[in-house]
């Protein structure tokens, strides 16, 4: 008797660890909203090179002129830094479109209107009445913003094991903010999934460093500290744990970079091809040191092509959705998706970290120069 097969609806993928309104998201409480705006105003400035941040609340002087007449609706409005209301709109209280805020690293949302996971409590004493009939969702708040001449006031709404933080101390508030909004786990990608077309033989295995070129640039990632992967064709017979097979077959390096970030949509990918014999580790020392986690990506501008080079760049979590939506508009380049987006571009200390090499007279020429 033939053996019967369990019926897959659709492929298990891995999802981004997301709240509704963006990766990470901390509502505040406990004050009226005027001074709950200013505070996150204050946190949205203080974080604006680490987090691309997002203030959700109800947009007053929008939504009082239009008020929701459905009960199972709400008003939603999202305040990017410094001041500009990126979306305003009425929603469903069970679909509030993650989607639009898929850019958003860390959410501050107003907990007079909206309530998250992680809550915090900004006391103001005109808000007391209001945190005693909320004690049920106060009591399980593990921060309090509270002067201590208002504690007392407040003892028994106190989760005993919160911790207390005085609104002046302003350098420990981002930091506790920073520790619940850790940023992205960086990982390595090493492109070797190409056909070596022009080559003639696989430019993974050529030897400028006394090993295969890929061991090399892994253990560039590696003595860095972090996590690397090889990217390789959906074709390969190669073993080994960390290698990532194309997933989005025929798209070159831009189906590479998709698959790993598929792989691992947490992450941030730091990518670089296996034909790059001059990146070394002043290189990626370079590229660490000026990520910019609140951009899409940091790229080194090629001087050459006068583009940002995509090969050899630091994609954050925030640019899959991103590759992806260019993809479905008929763009495969990387070159491209970094053009047109918010990336962080800087120069490189030397032109020939990003000089490739793809053909045999090329390959010479460069063994004649390291030599």
């Amino acid at each position: 008797m033939a053996k019967e097969t369990s019926h897959v609806k659709h492929p298990k993928l891995t999802r981004a660890t997301r709240s509704l309104f963006g990766r990470n998201a901390i509502s505040f409480l406990g004050s009226p909203c005027s001074e709950l705006q200013s505070f996150g105003s204050k946190i949205q400035k203080a974080l604006v090179d680490t987090h691309h941040s997002t203030w959700v609340d109800q947009d007053h002087a929008y939504f009082d002129a239009k008020p929701v007449s459905e009960e199972d609706s709400f008003a939603k409005a999202t305040q990017t830094f410094p001041n500009h209301w990126q979306h305003s709109g009425v929603f469903k209280k069970d679909h509030v479109h993650p989607e639009l805020n898929v850019q958003s690293d860390l959410a501050l949302v107003n907990g007079n209107h909206f309530q998250c996971e992680v809550e915090w409590i900004l006391y103001h004493p005109s808000k007391l009445e209001s945190l005693q009939r909320k004690k049920g969702r106060v009591l399980k708040s593990e921060v309090w913003i509270i002067s201590k001449a208002f504690i007392d006031d407040v003892r028994d709404l106190m989760n005993p094991s919160a911790k207390v933080i005085a609104p002046e101390d302003e350098l420990l508030i981002i930091a506790e903010i920073q520790k619940a909004s850790p940023l992205p786990a960086l990982k390595a990608l090493i492109l070797a999934g190409g056909k070596s077309s022009r080559m003639g033989k696989d430019k993974r295995f050529l030897n400028y460093h006394g090993m295969p070129h890929q061991d090399y640039m892994l253990n560039l990632a590696e003595q860095q500290g972090i996590e690397s992967f090889l990217s390789v064709s959906h074709e390969s017979t190669q073993a080994g744990k960390n290698l990532i097979a194309d997933r989005f077959i025929g798209l070159g390096p831009f189906g590479g970079i998709l698959s790993a970030m598929m792989h691992d949509p947490n992450a941030a990918w730091l990518v670089m091809a296996c034909d790059l014999p001059s990146f070394d580790q002043e290189a990626i020392e370079s590229l660490i040191q000026e990520r910019k986690t609140s951009k899409f990506a940091t790229a080194f501008l090629n001087h050459e092509t006068k583009f940002p080079d995509p090969l050899c760049t630091i994609y954050e979590p925030k640019m899959y959705p991103k590759m992806l939506q260019f993809l479905a508009m008929g763009y495969a380049c990387p070159r491209k998706a970094l053009i047109n987006s918010d990336s962080h571009i800087i120069n490189p200390n030397h032109q020939e970290w990003l000089q490739n090499v793809n053909t045999p007279e090329q390959f010479e020429q460069v063994k004649s120069r390291m030599s």
